[in-house]
């Protein structure tokens, strides 16, 4: 005979199965997130980098998301179970879009703003090139090259494990 302890025990042992998400973002951003330990801030609570949104921040189901809002400079690949623990984790479909970006949200408000995923961060991926995608997040190509150059050394000279790819997998 199941006990009702241990079917509670088991429901609370499981919690909600999101597999891998990602959050993709600039050369630029994405330093600014490693560099404040892989922090994600709302707009009210921005030292730099972070989300515009103060509402919430973005992630996708989408690991190839080409979208023209969304900048696919760098792939930060993250263990939506583990996060799924610790932060409420919502699909979220944009009317406003027909672009498939199989958003993803976590409710900044709870967290006070800012958001870690330390912890459950698998793998990041810098794209070699940008200038085929998501054109209007690109000042110049000087610019994204030396941005892309900055975030390569900082990883570098850091011995933090990334992958160098020309396209998402």
């Amino acid at each position: 005979m199941i006990k009702l302890m241990d079917i509670l025990r088991e429901n609370i042992a499981e919690g909600k199965q999101v597999g891998l998400i990602y959050h993709f973002t600039t050369y630029e951003q994405a330093l600014y997130i490693i560099q404040d330990g892989y922090s994600l801030r709302t707009a009210s609570n921005r030292l730099y980098g972070g989300n515009p949104d103060p509402d919430f921040f973005s992630f996708t189901r989408n690991k190839n998301l080409k979208s023209p809002t969304i900048s696919g400079e760098v792939r930060f690949t993250i263990d939506g179970d583990g996060l799924s623990n610790k932060y409420k984790i919502q699909p979220f479909a944009d009317t406003r879009t027909t672009a498939d970006e199989s958003e993803e949200r976590v409710d900044a408000v709870p967290i006070r703003g800012e958001l870690n995923f330390s912890k459950y961060l698998k793998s990041i991926d810098v794209m070699y090139t940008s200038f085929d995608n998501n054109v209007r997040f690109i000042h110049s190509r000087a610019m994204s090259s030396r941005n892309r150059r900055n975030l390569i050394n900082y990883l570098e000279d850091n011995n933090i494990k990334f992958n160098l790819v020309d396209s998402y997998k």
